[in-house]
């Protein structure tokens, strides 16, 4: 399946491009924008592996503990 992504969560796709990863701490992201990104990087990953990745489910679980 395909990901929409907003035009704004694609700027900042770019953005880190540009950045170093020293940096990347100072770009803002909107709620929206994160999940877009992470959604995006998910199916990244999927597509990769081609199979979803367990380690996903356990940081999922660790972030909404």
């Amino acid at each position: 399946g395909s990901i929409k992504i907003s035009p704004g969560a694609f700027a900042i796709l770019r953005k880190l491009l540009d950045v170093s990863l020293g940096q990347s701490h100072t770009i803002r992201l909107s709620g929206a924008q994160s999940k877009e990104i992470d959604q995006l990087l998910g199916k990244m990953f999927e597509s990769a592996l081609e199979r979803k990745p367990r380690a996903g489910t356990i940081i999922d679980g660790l972030a909404n503990a």
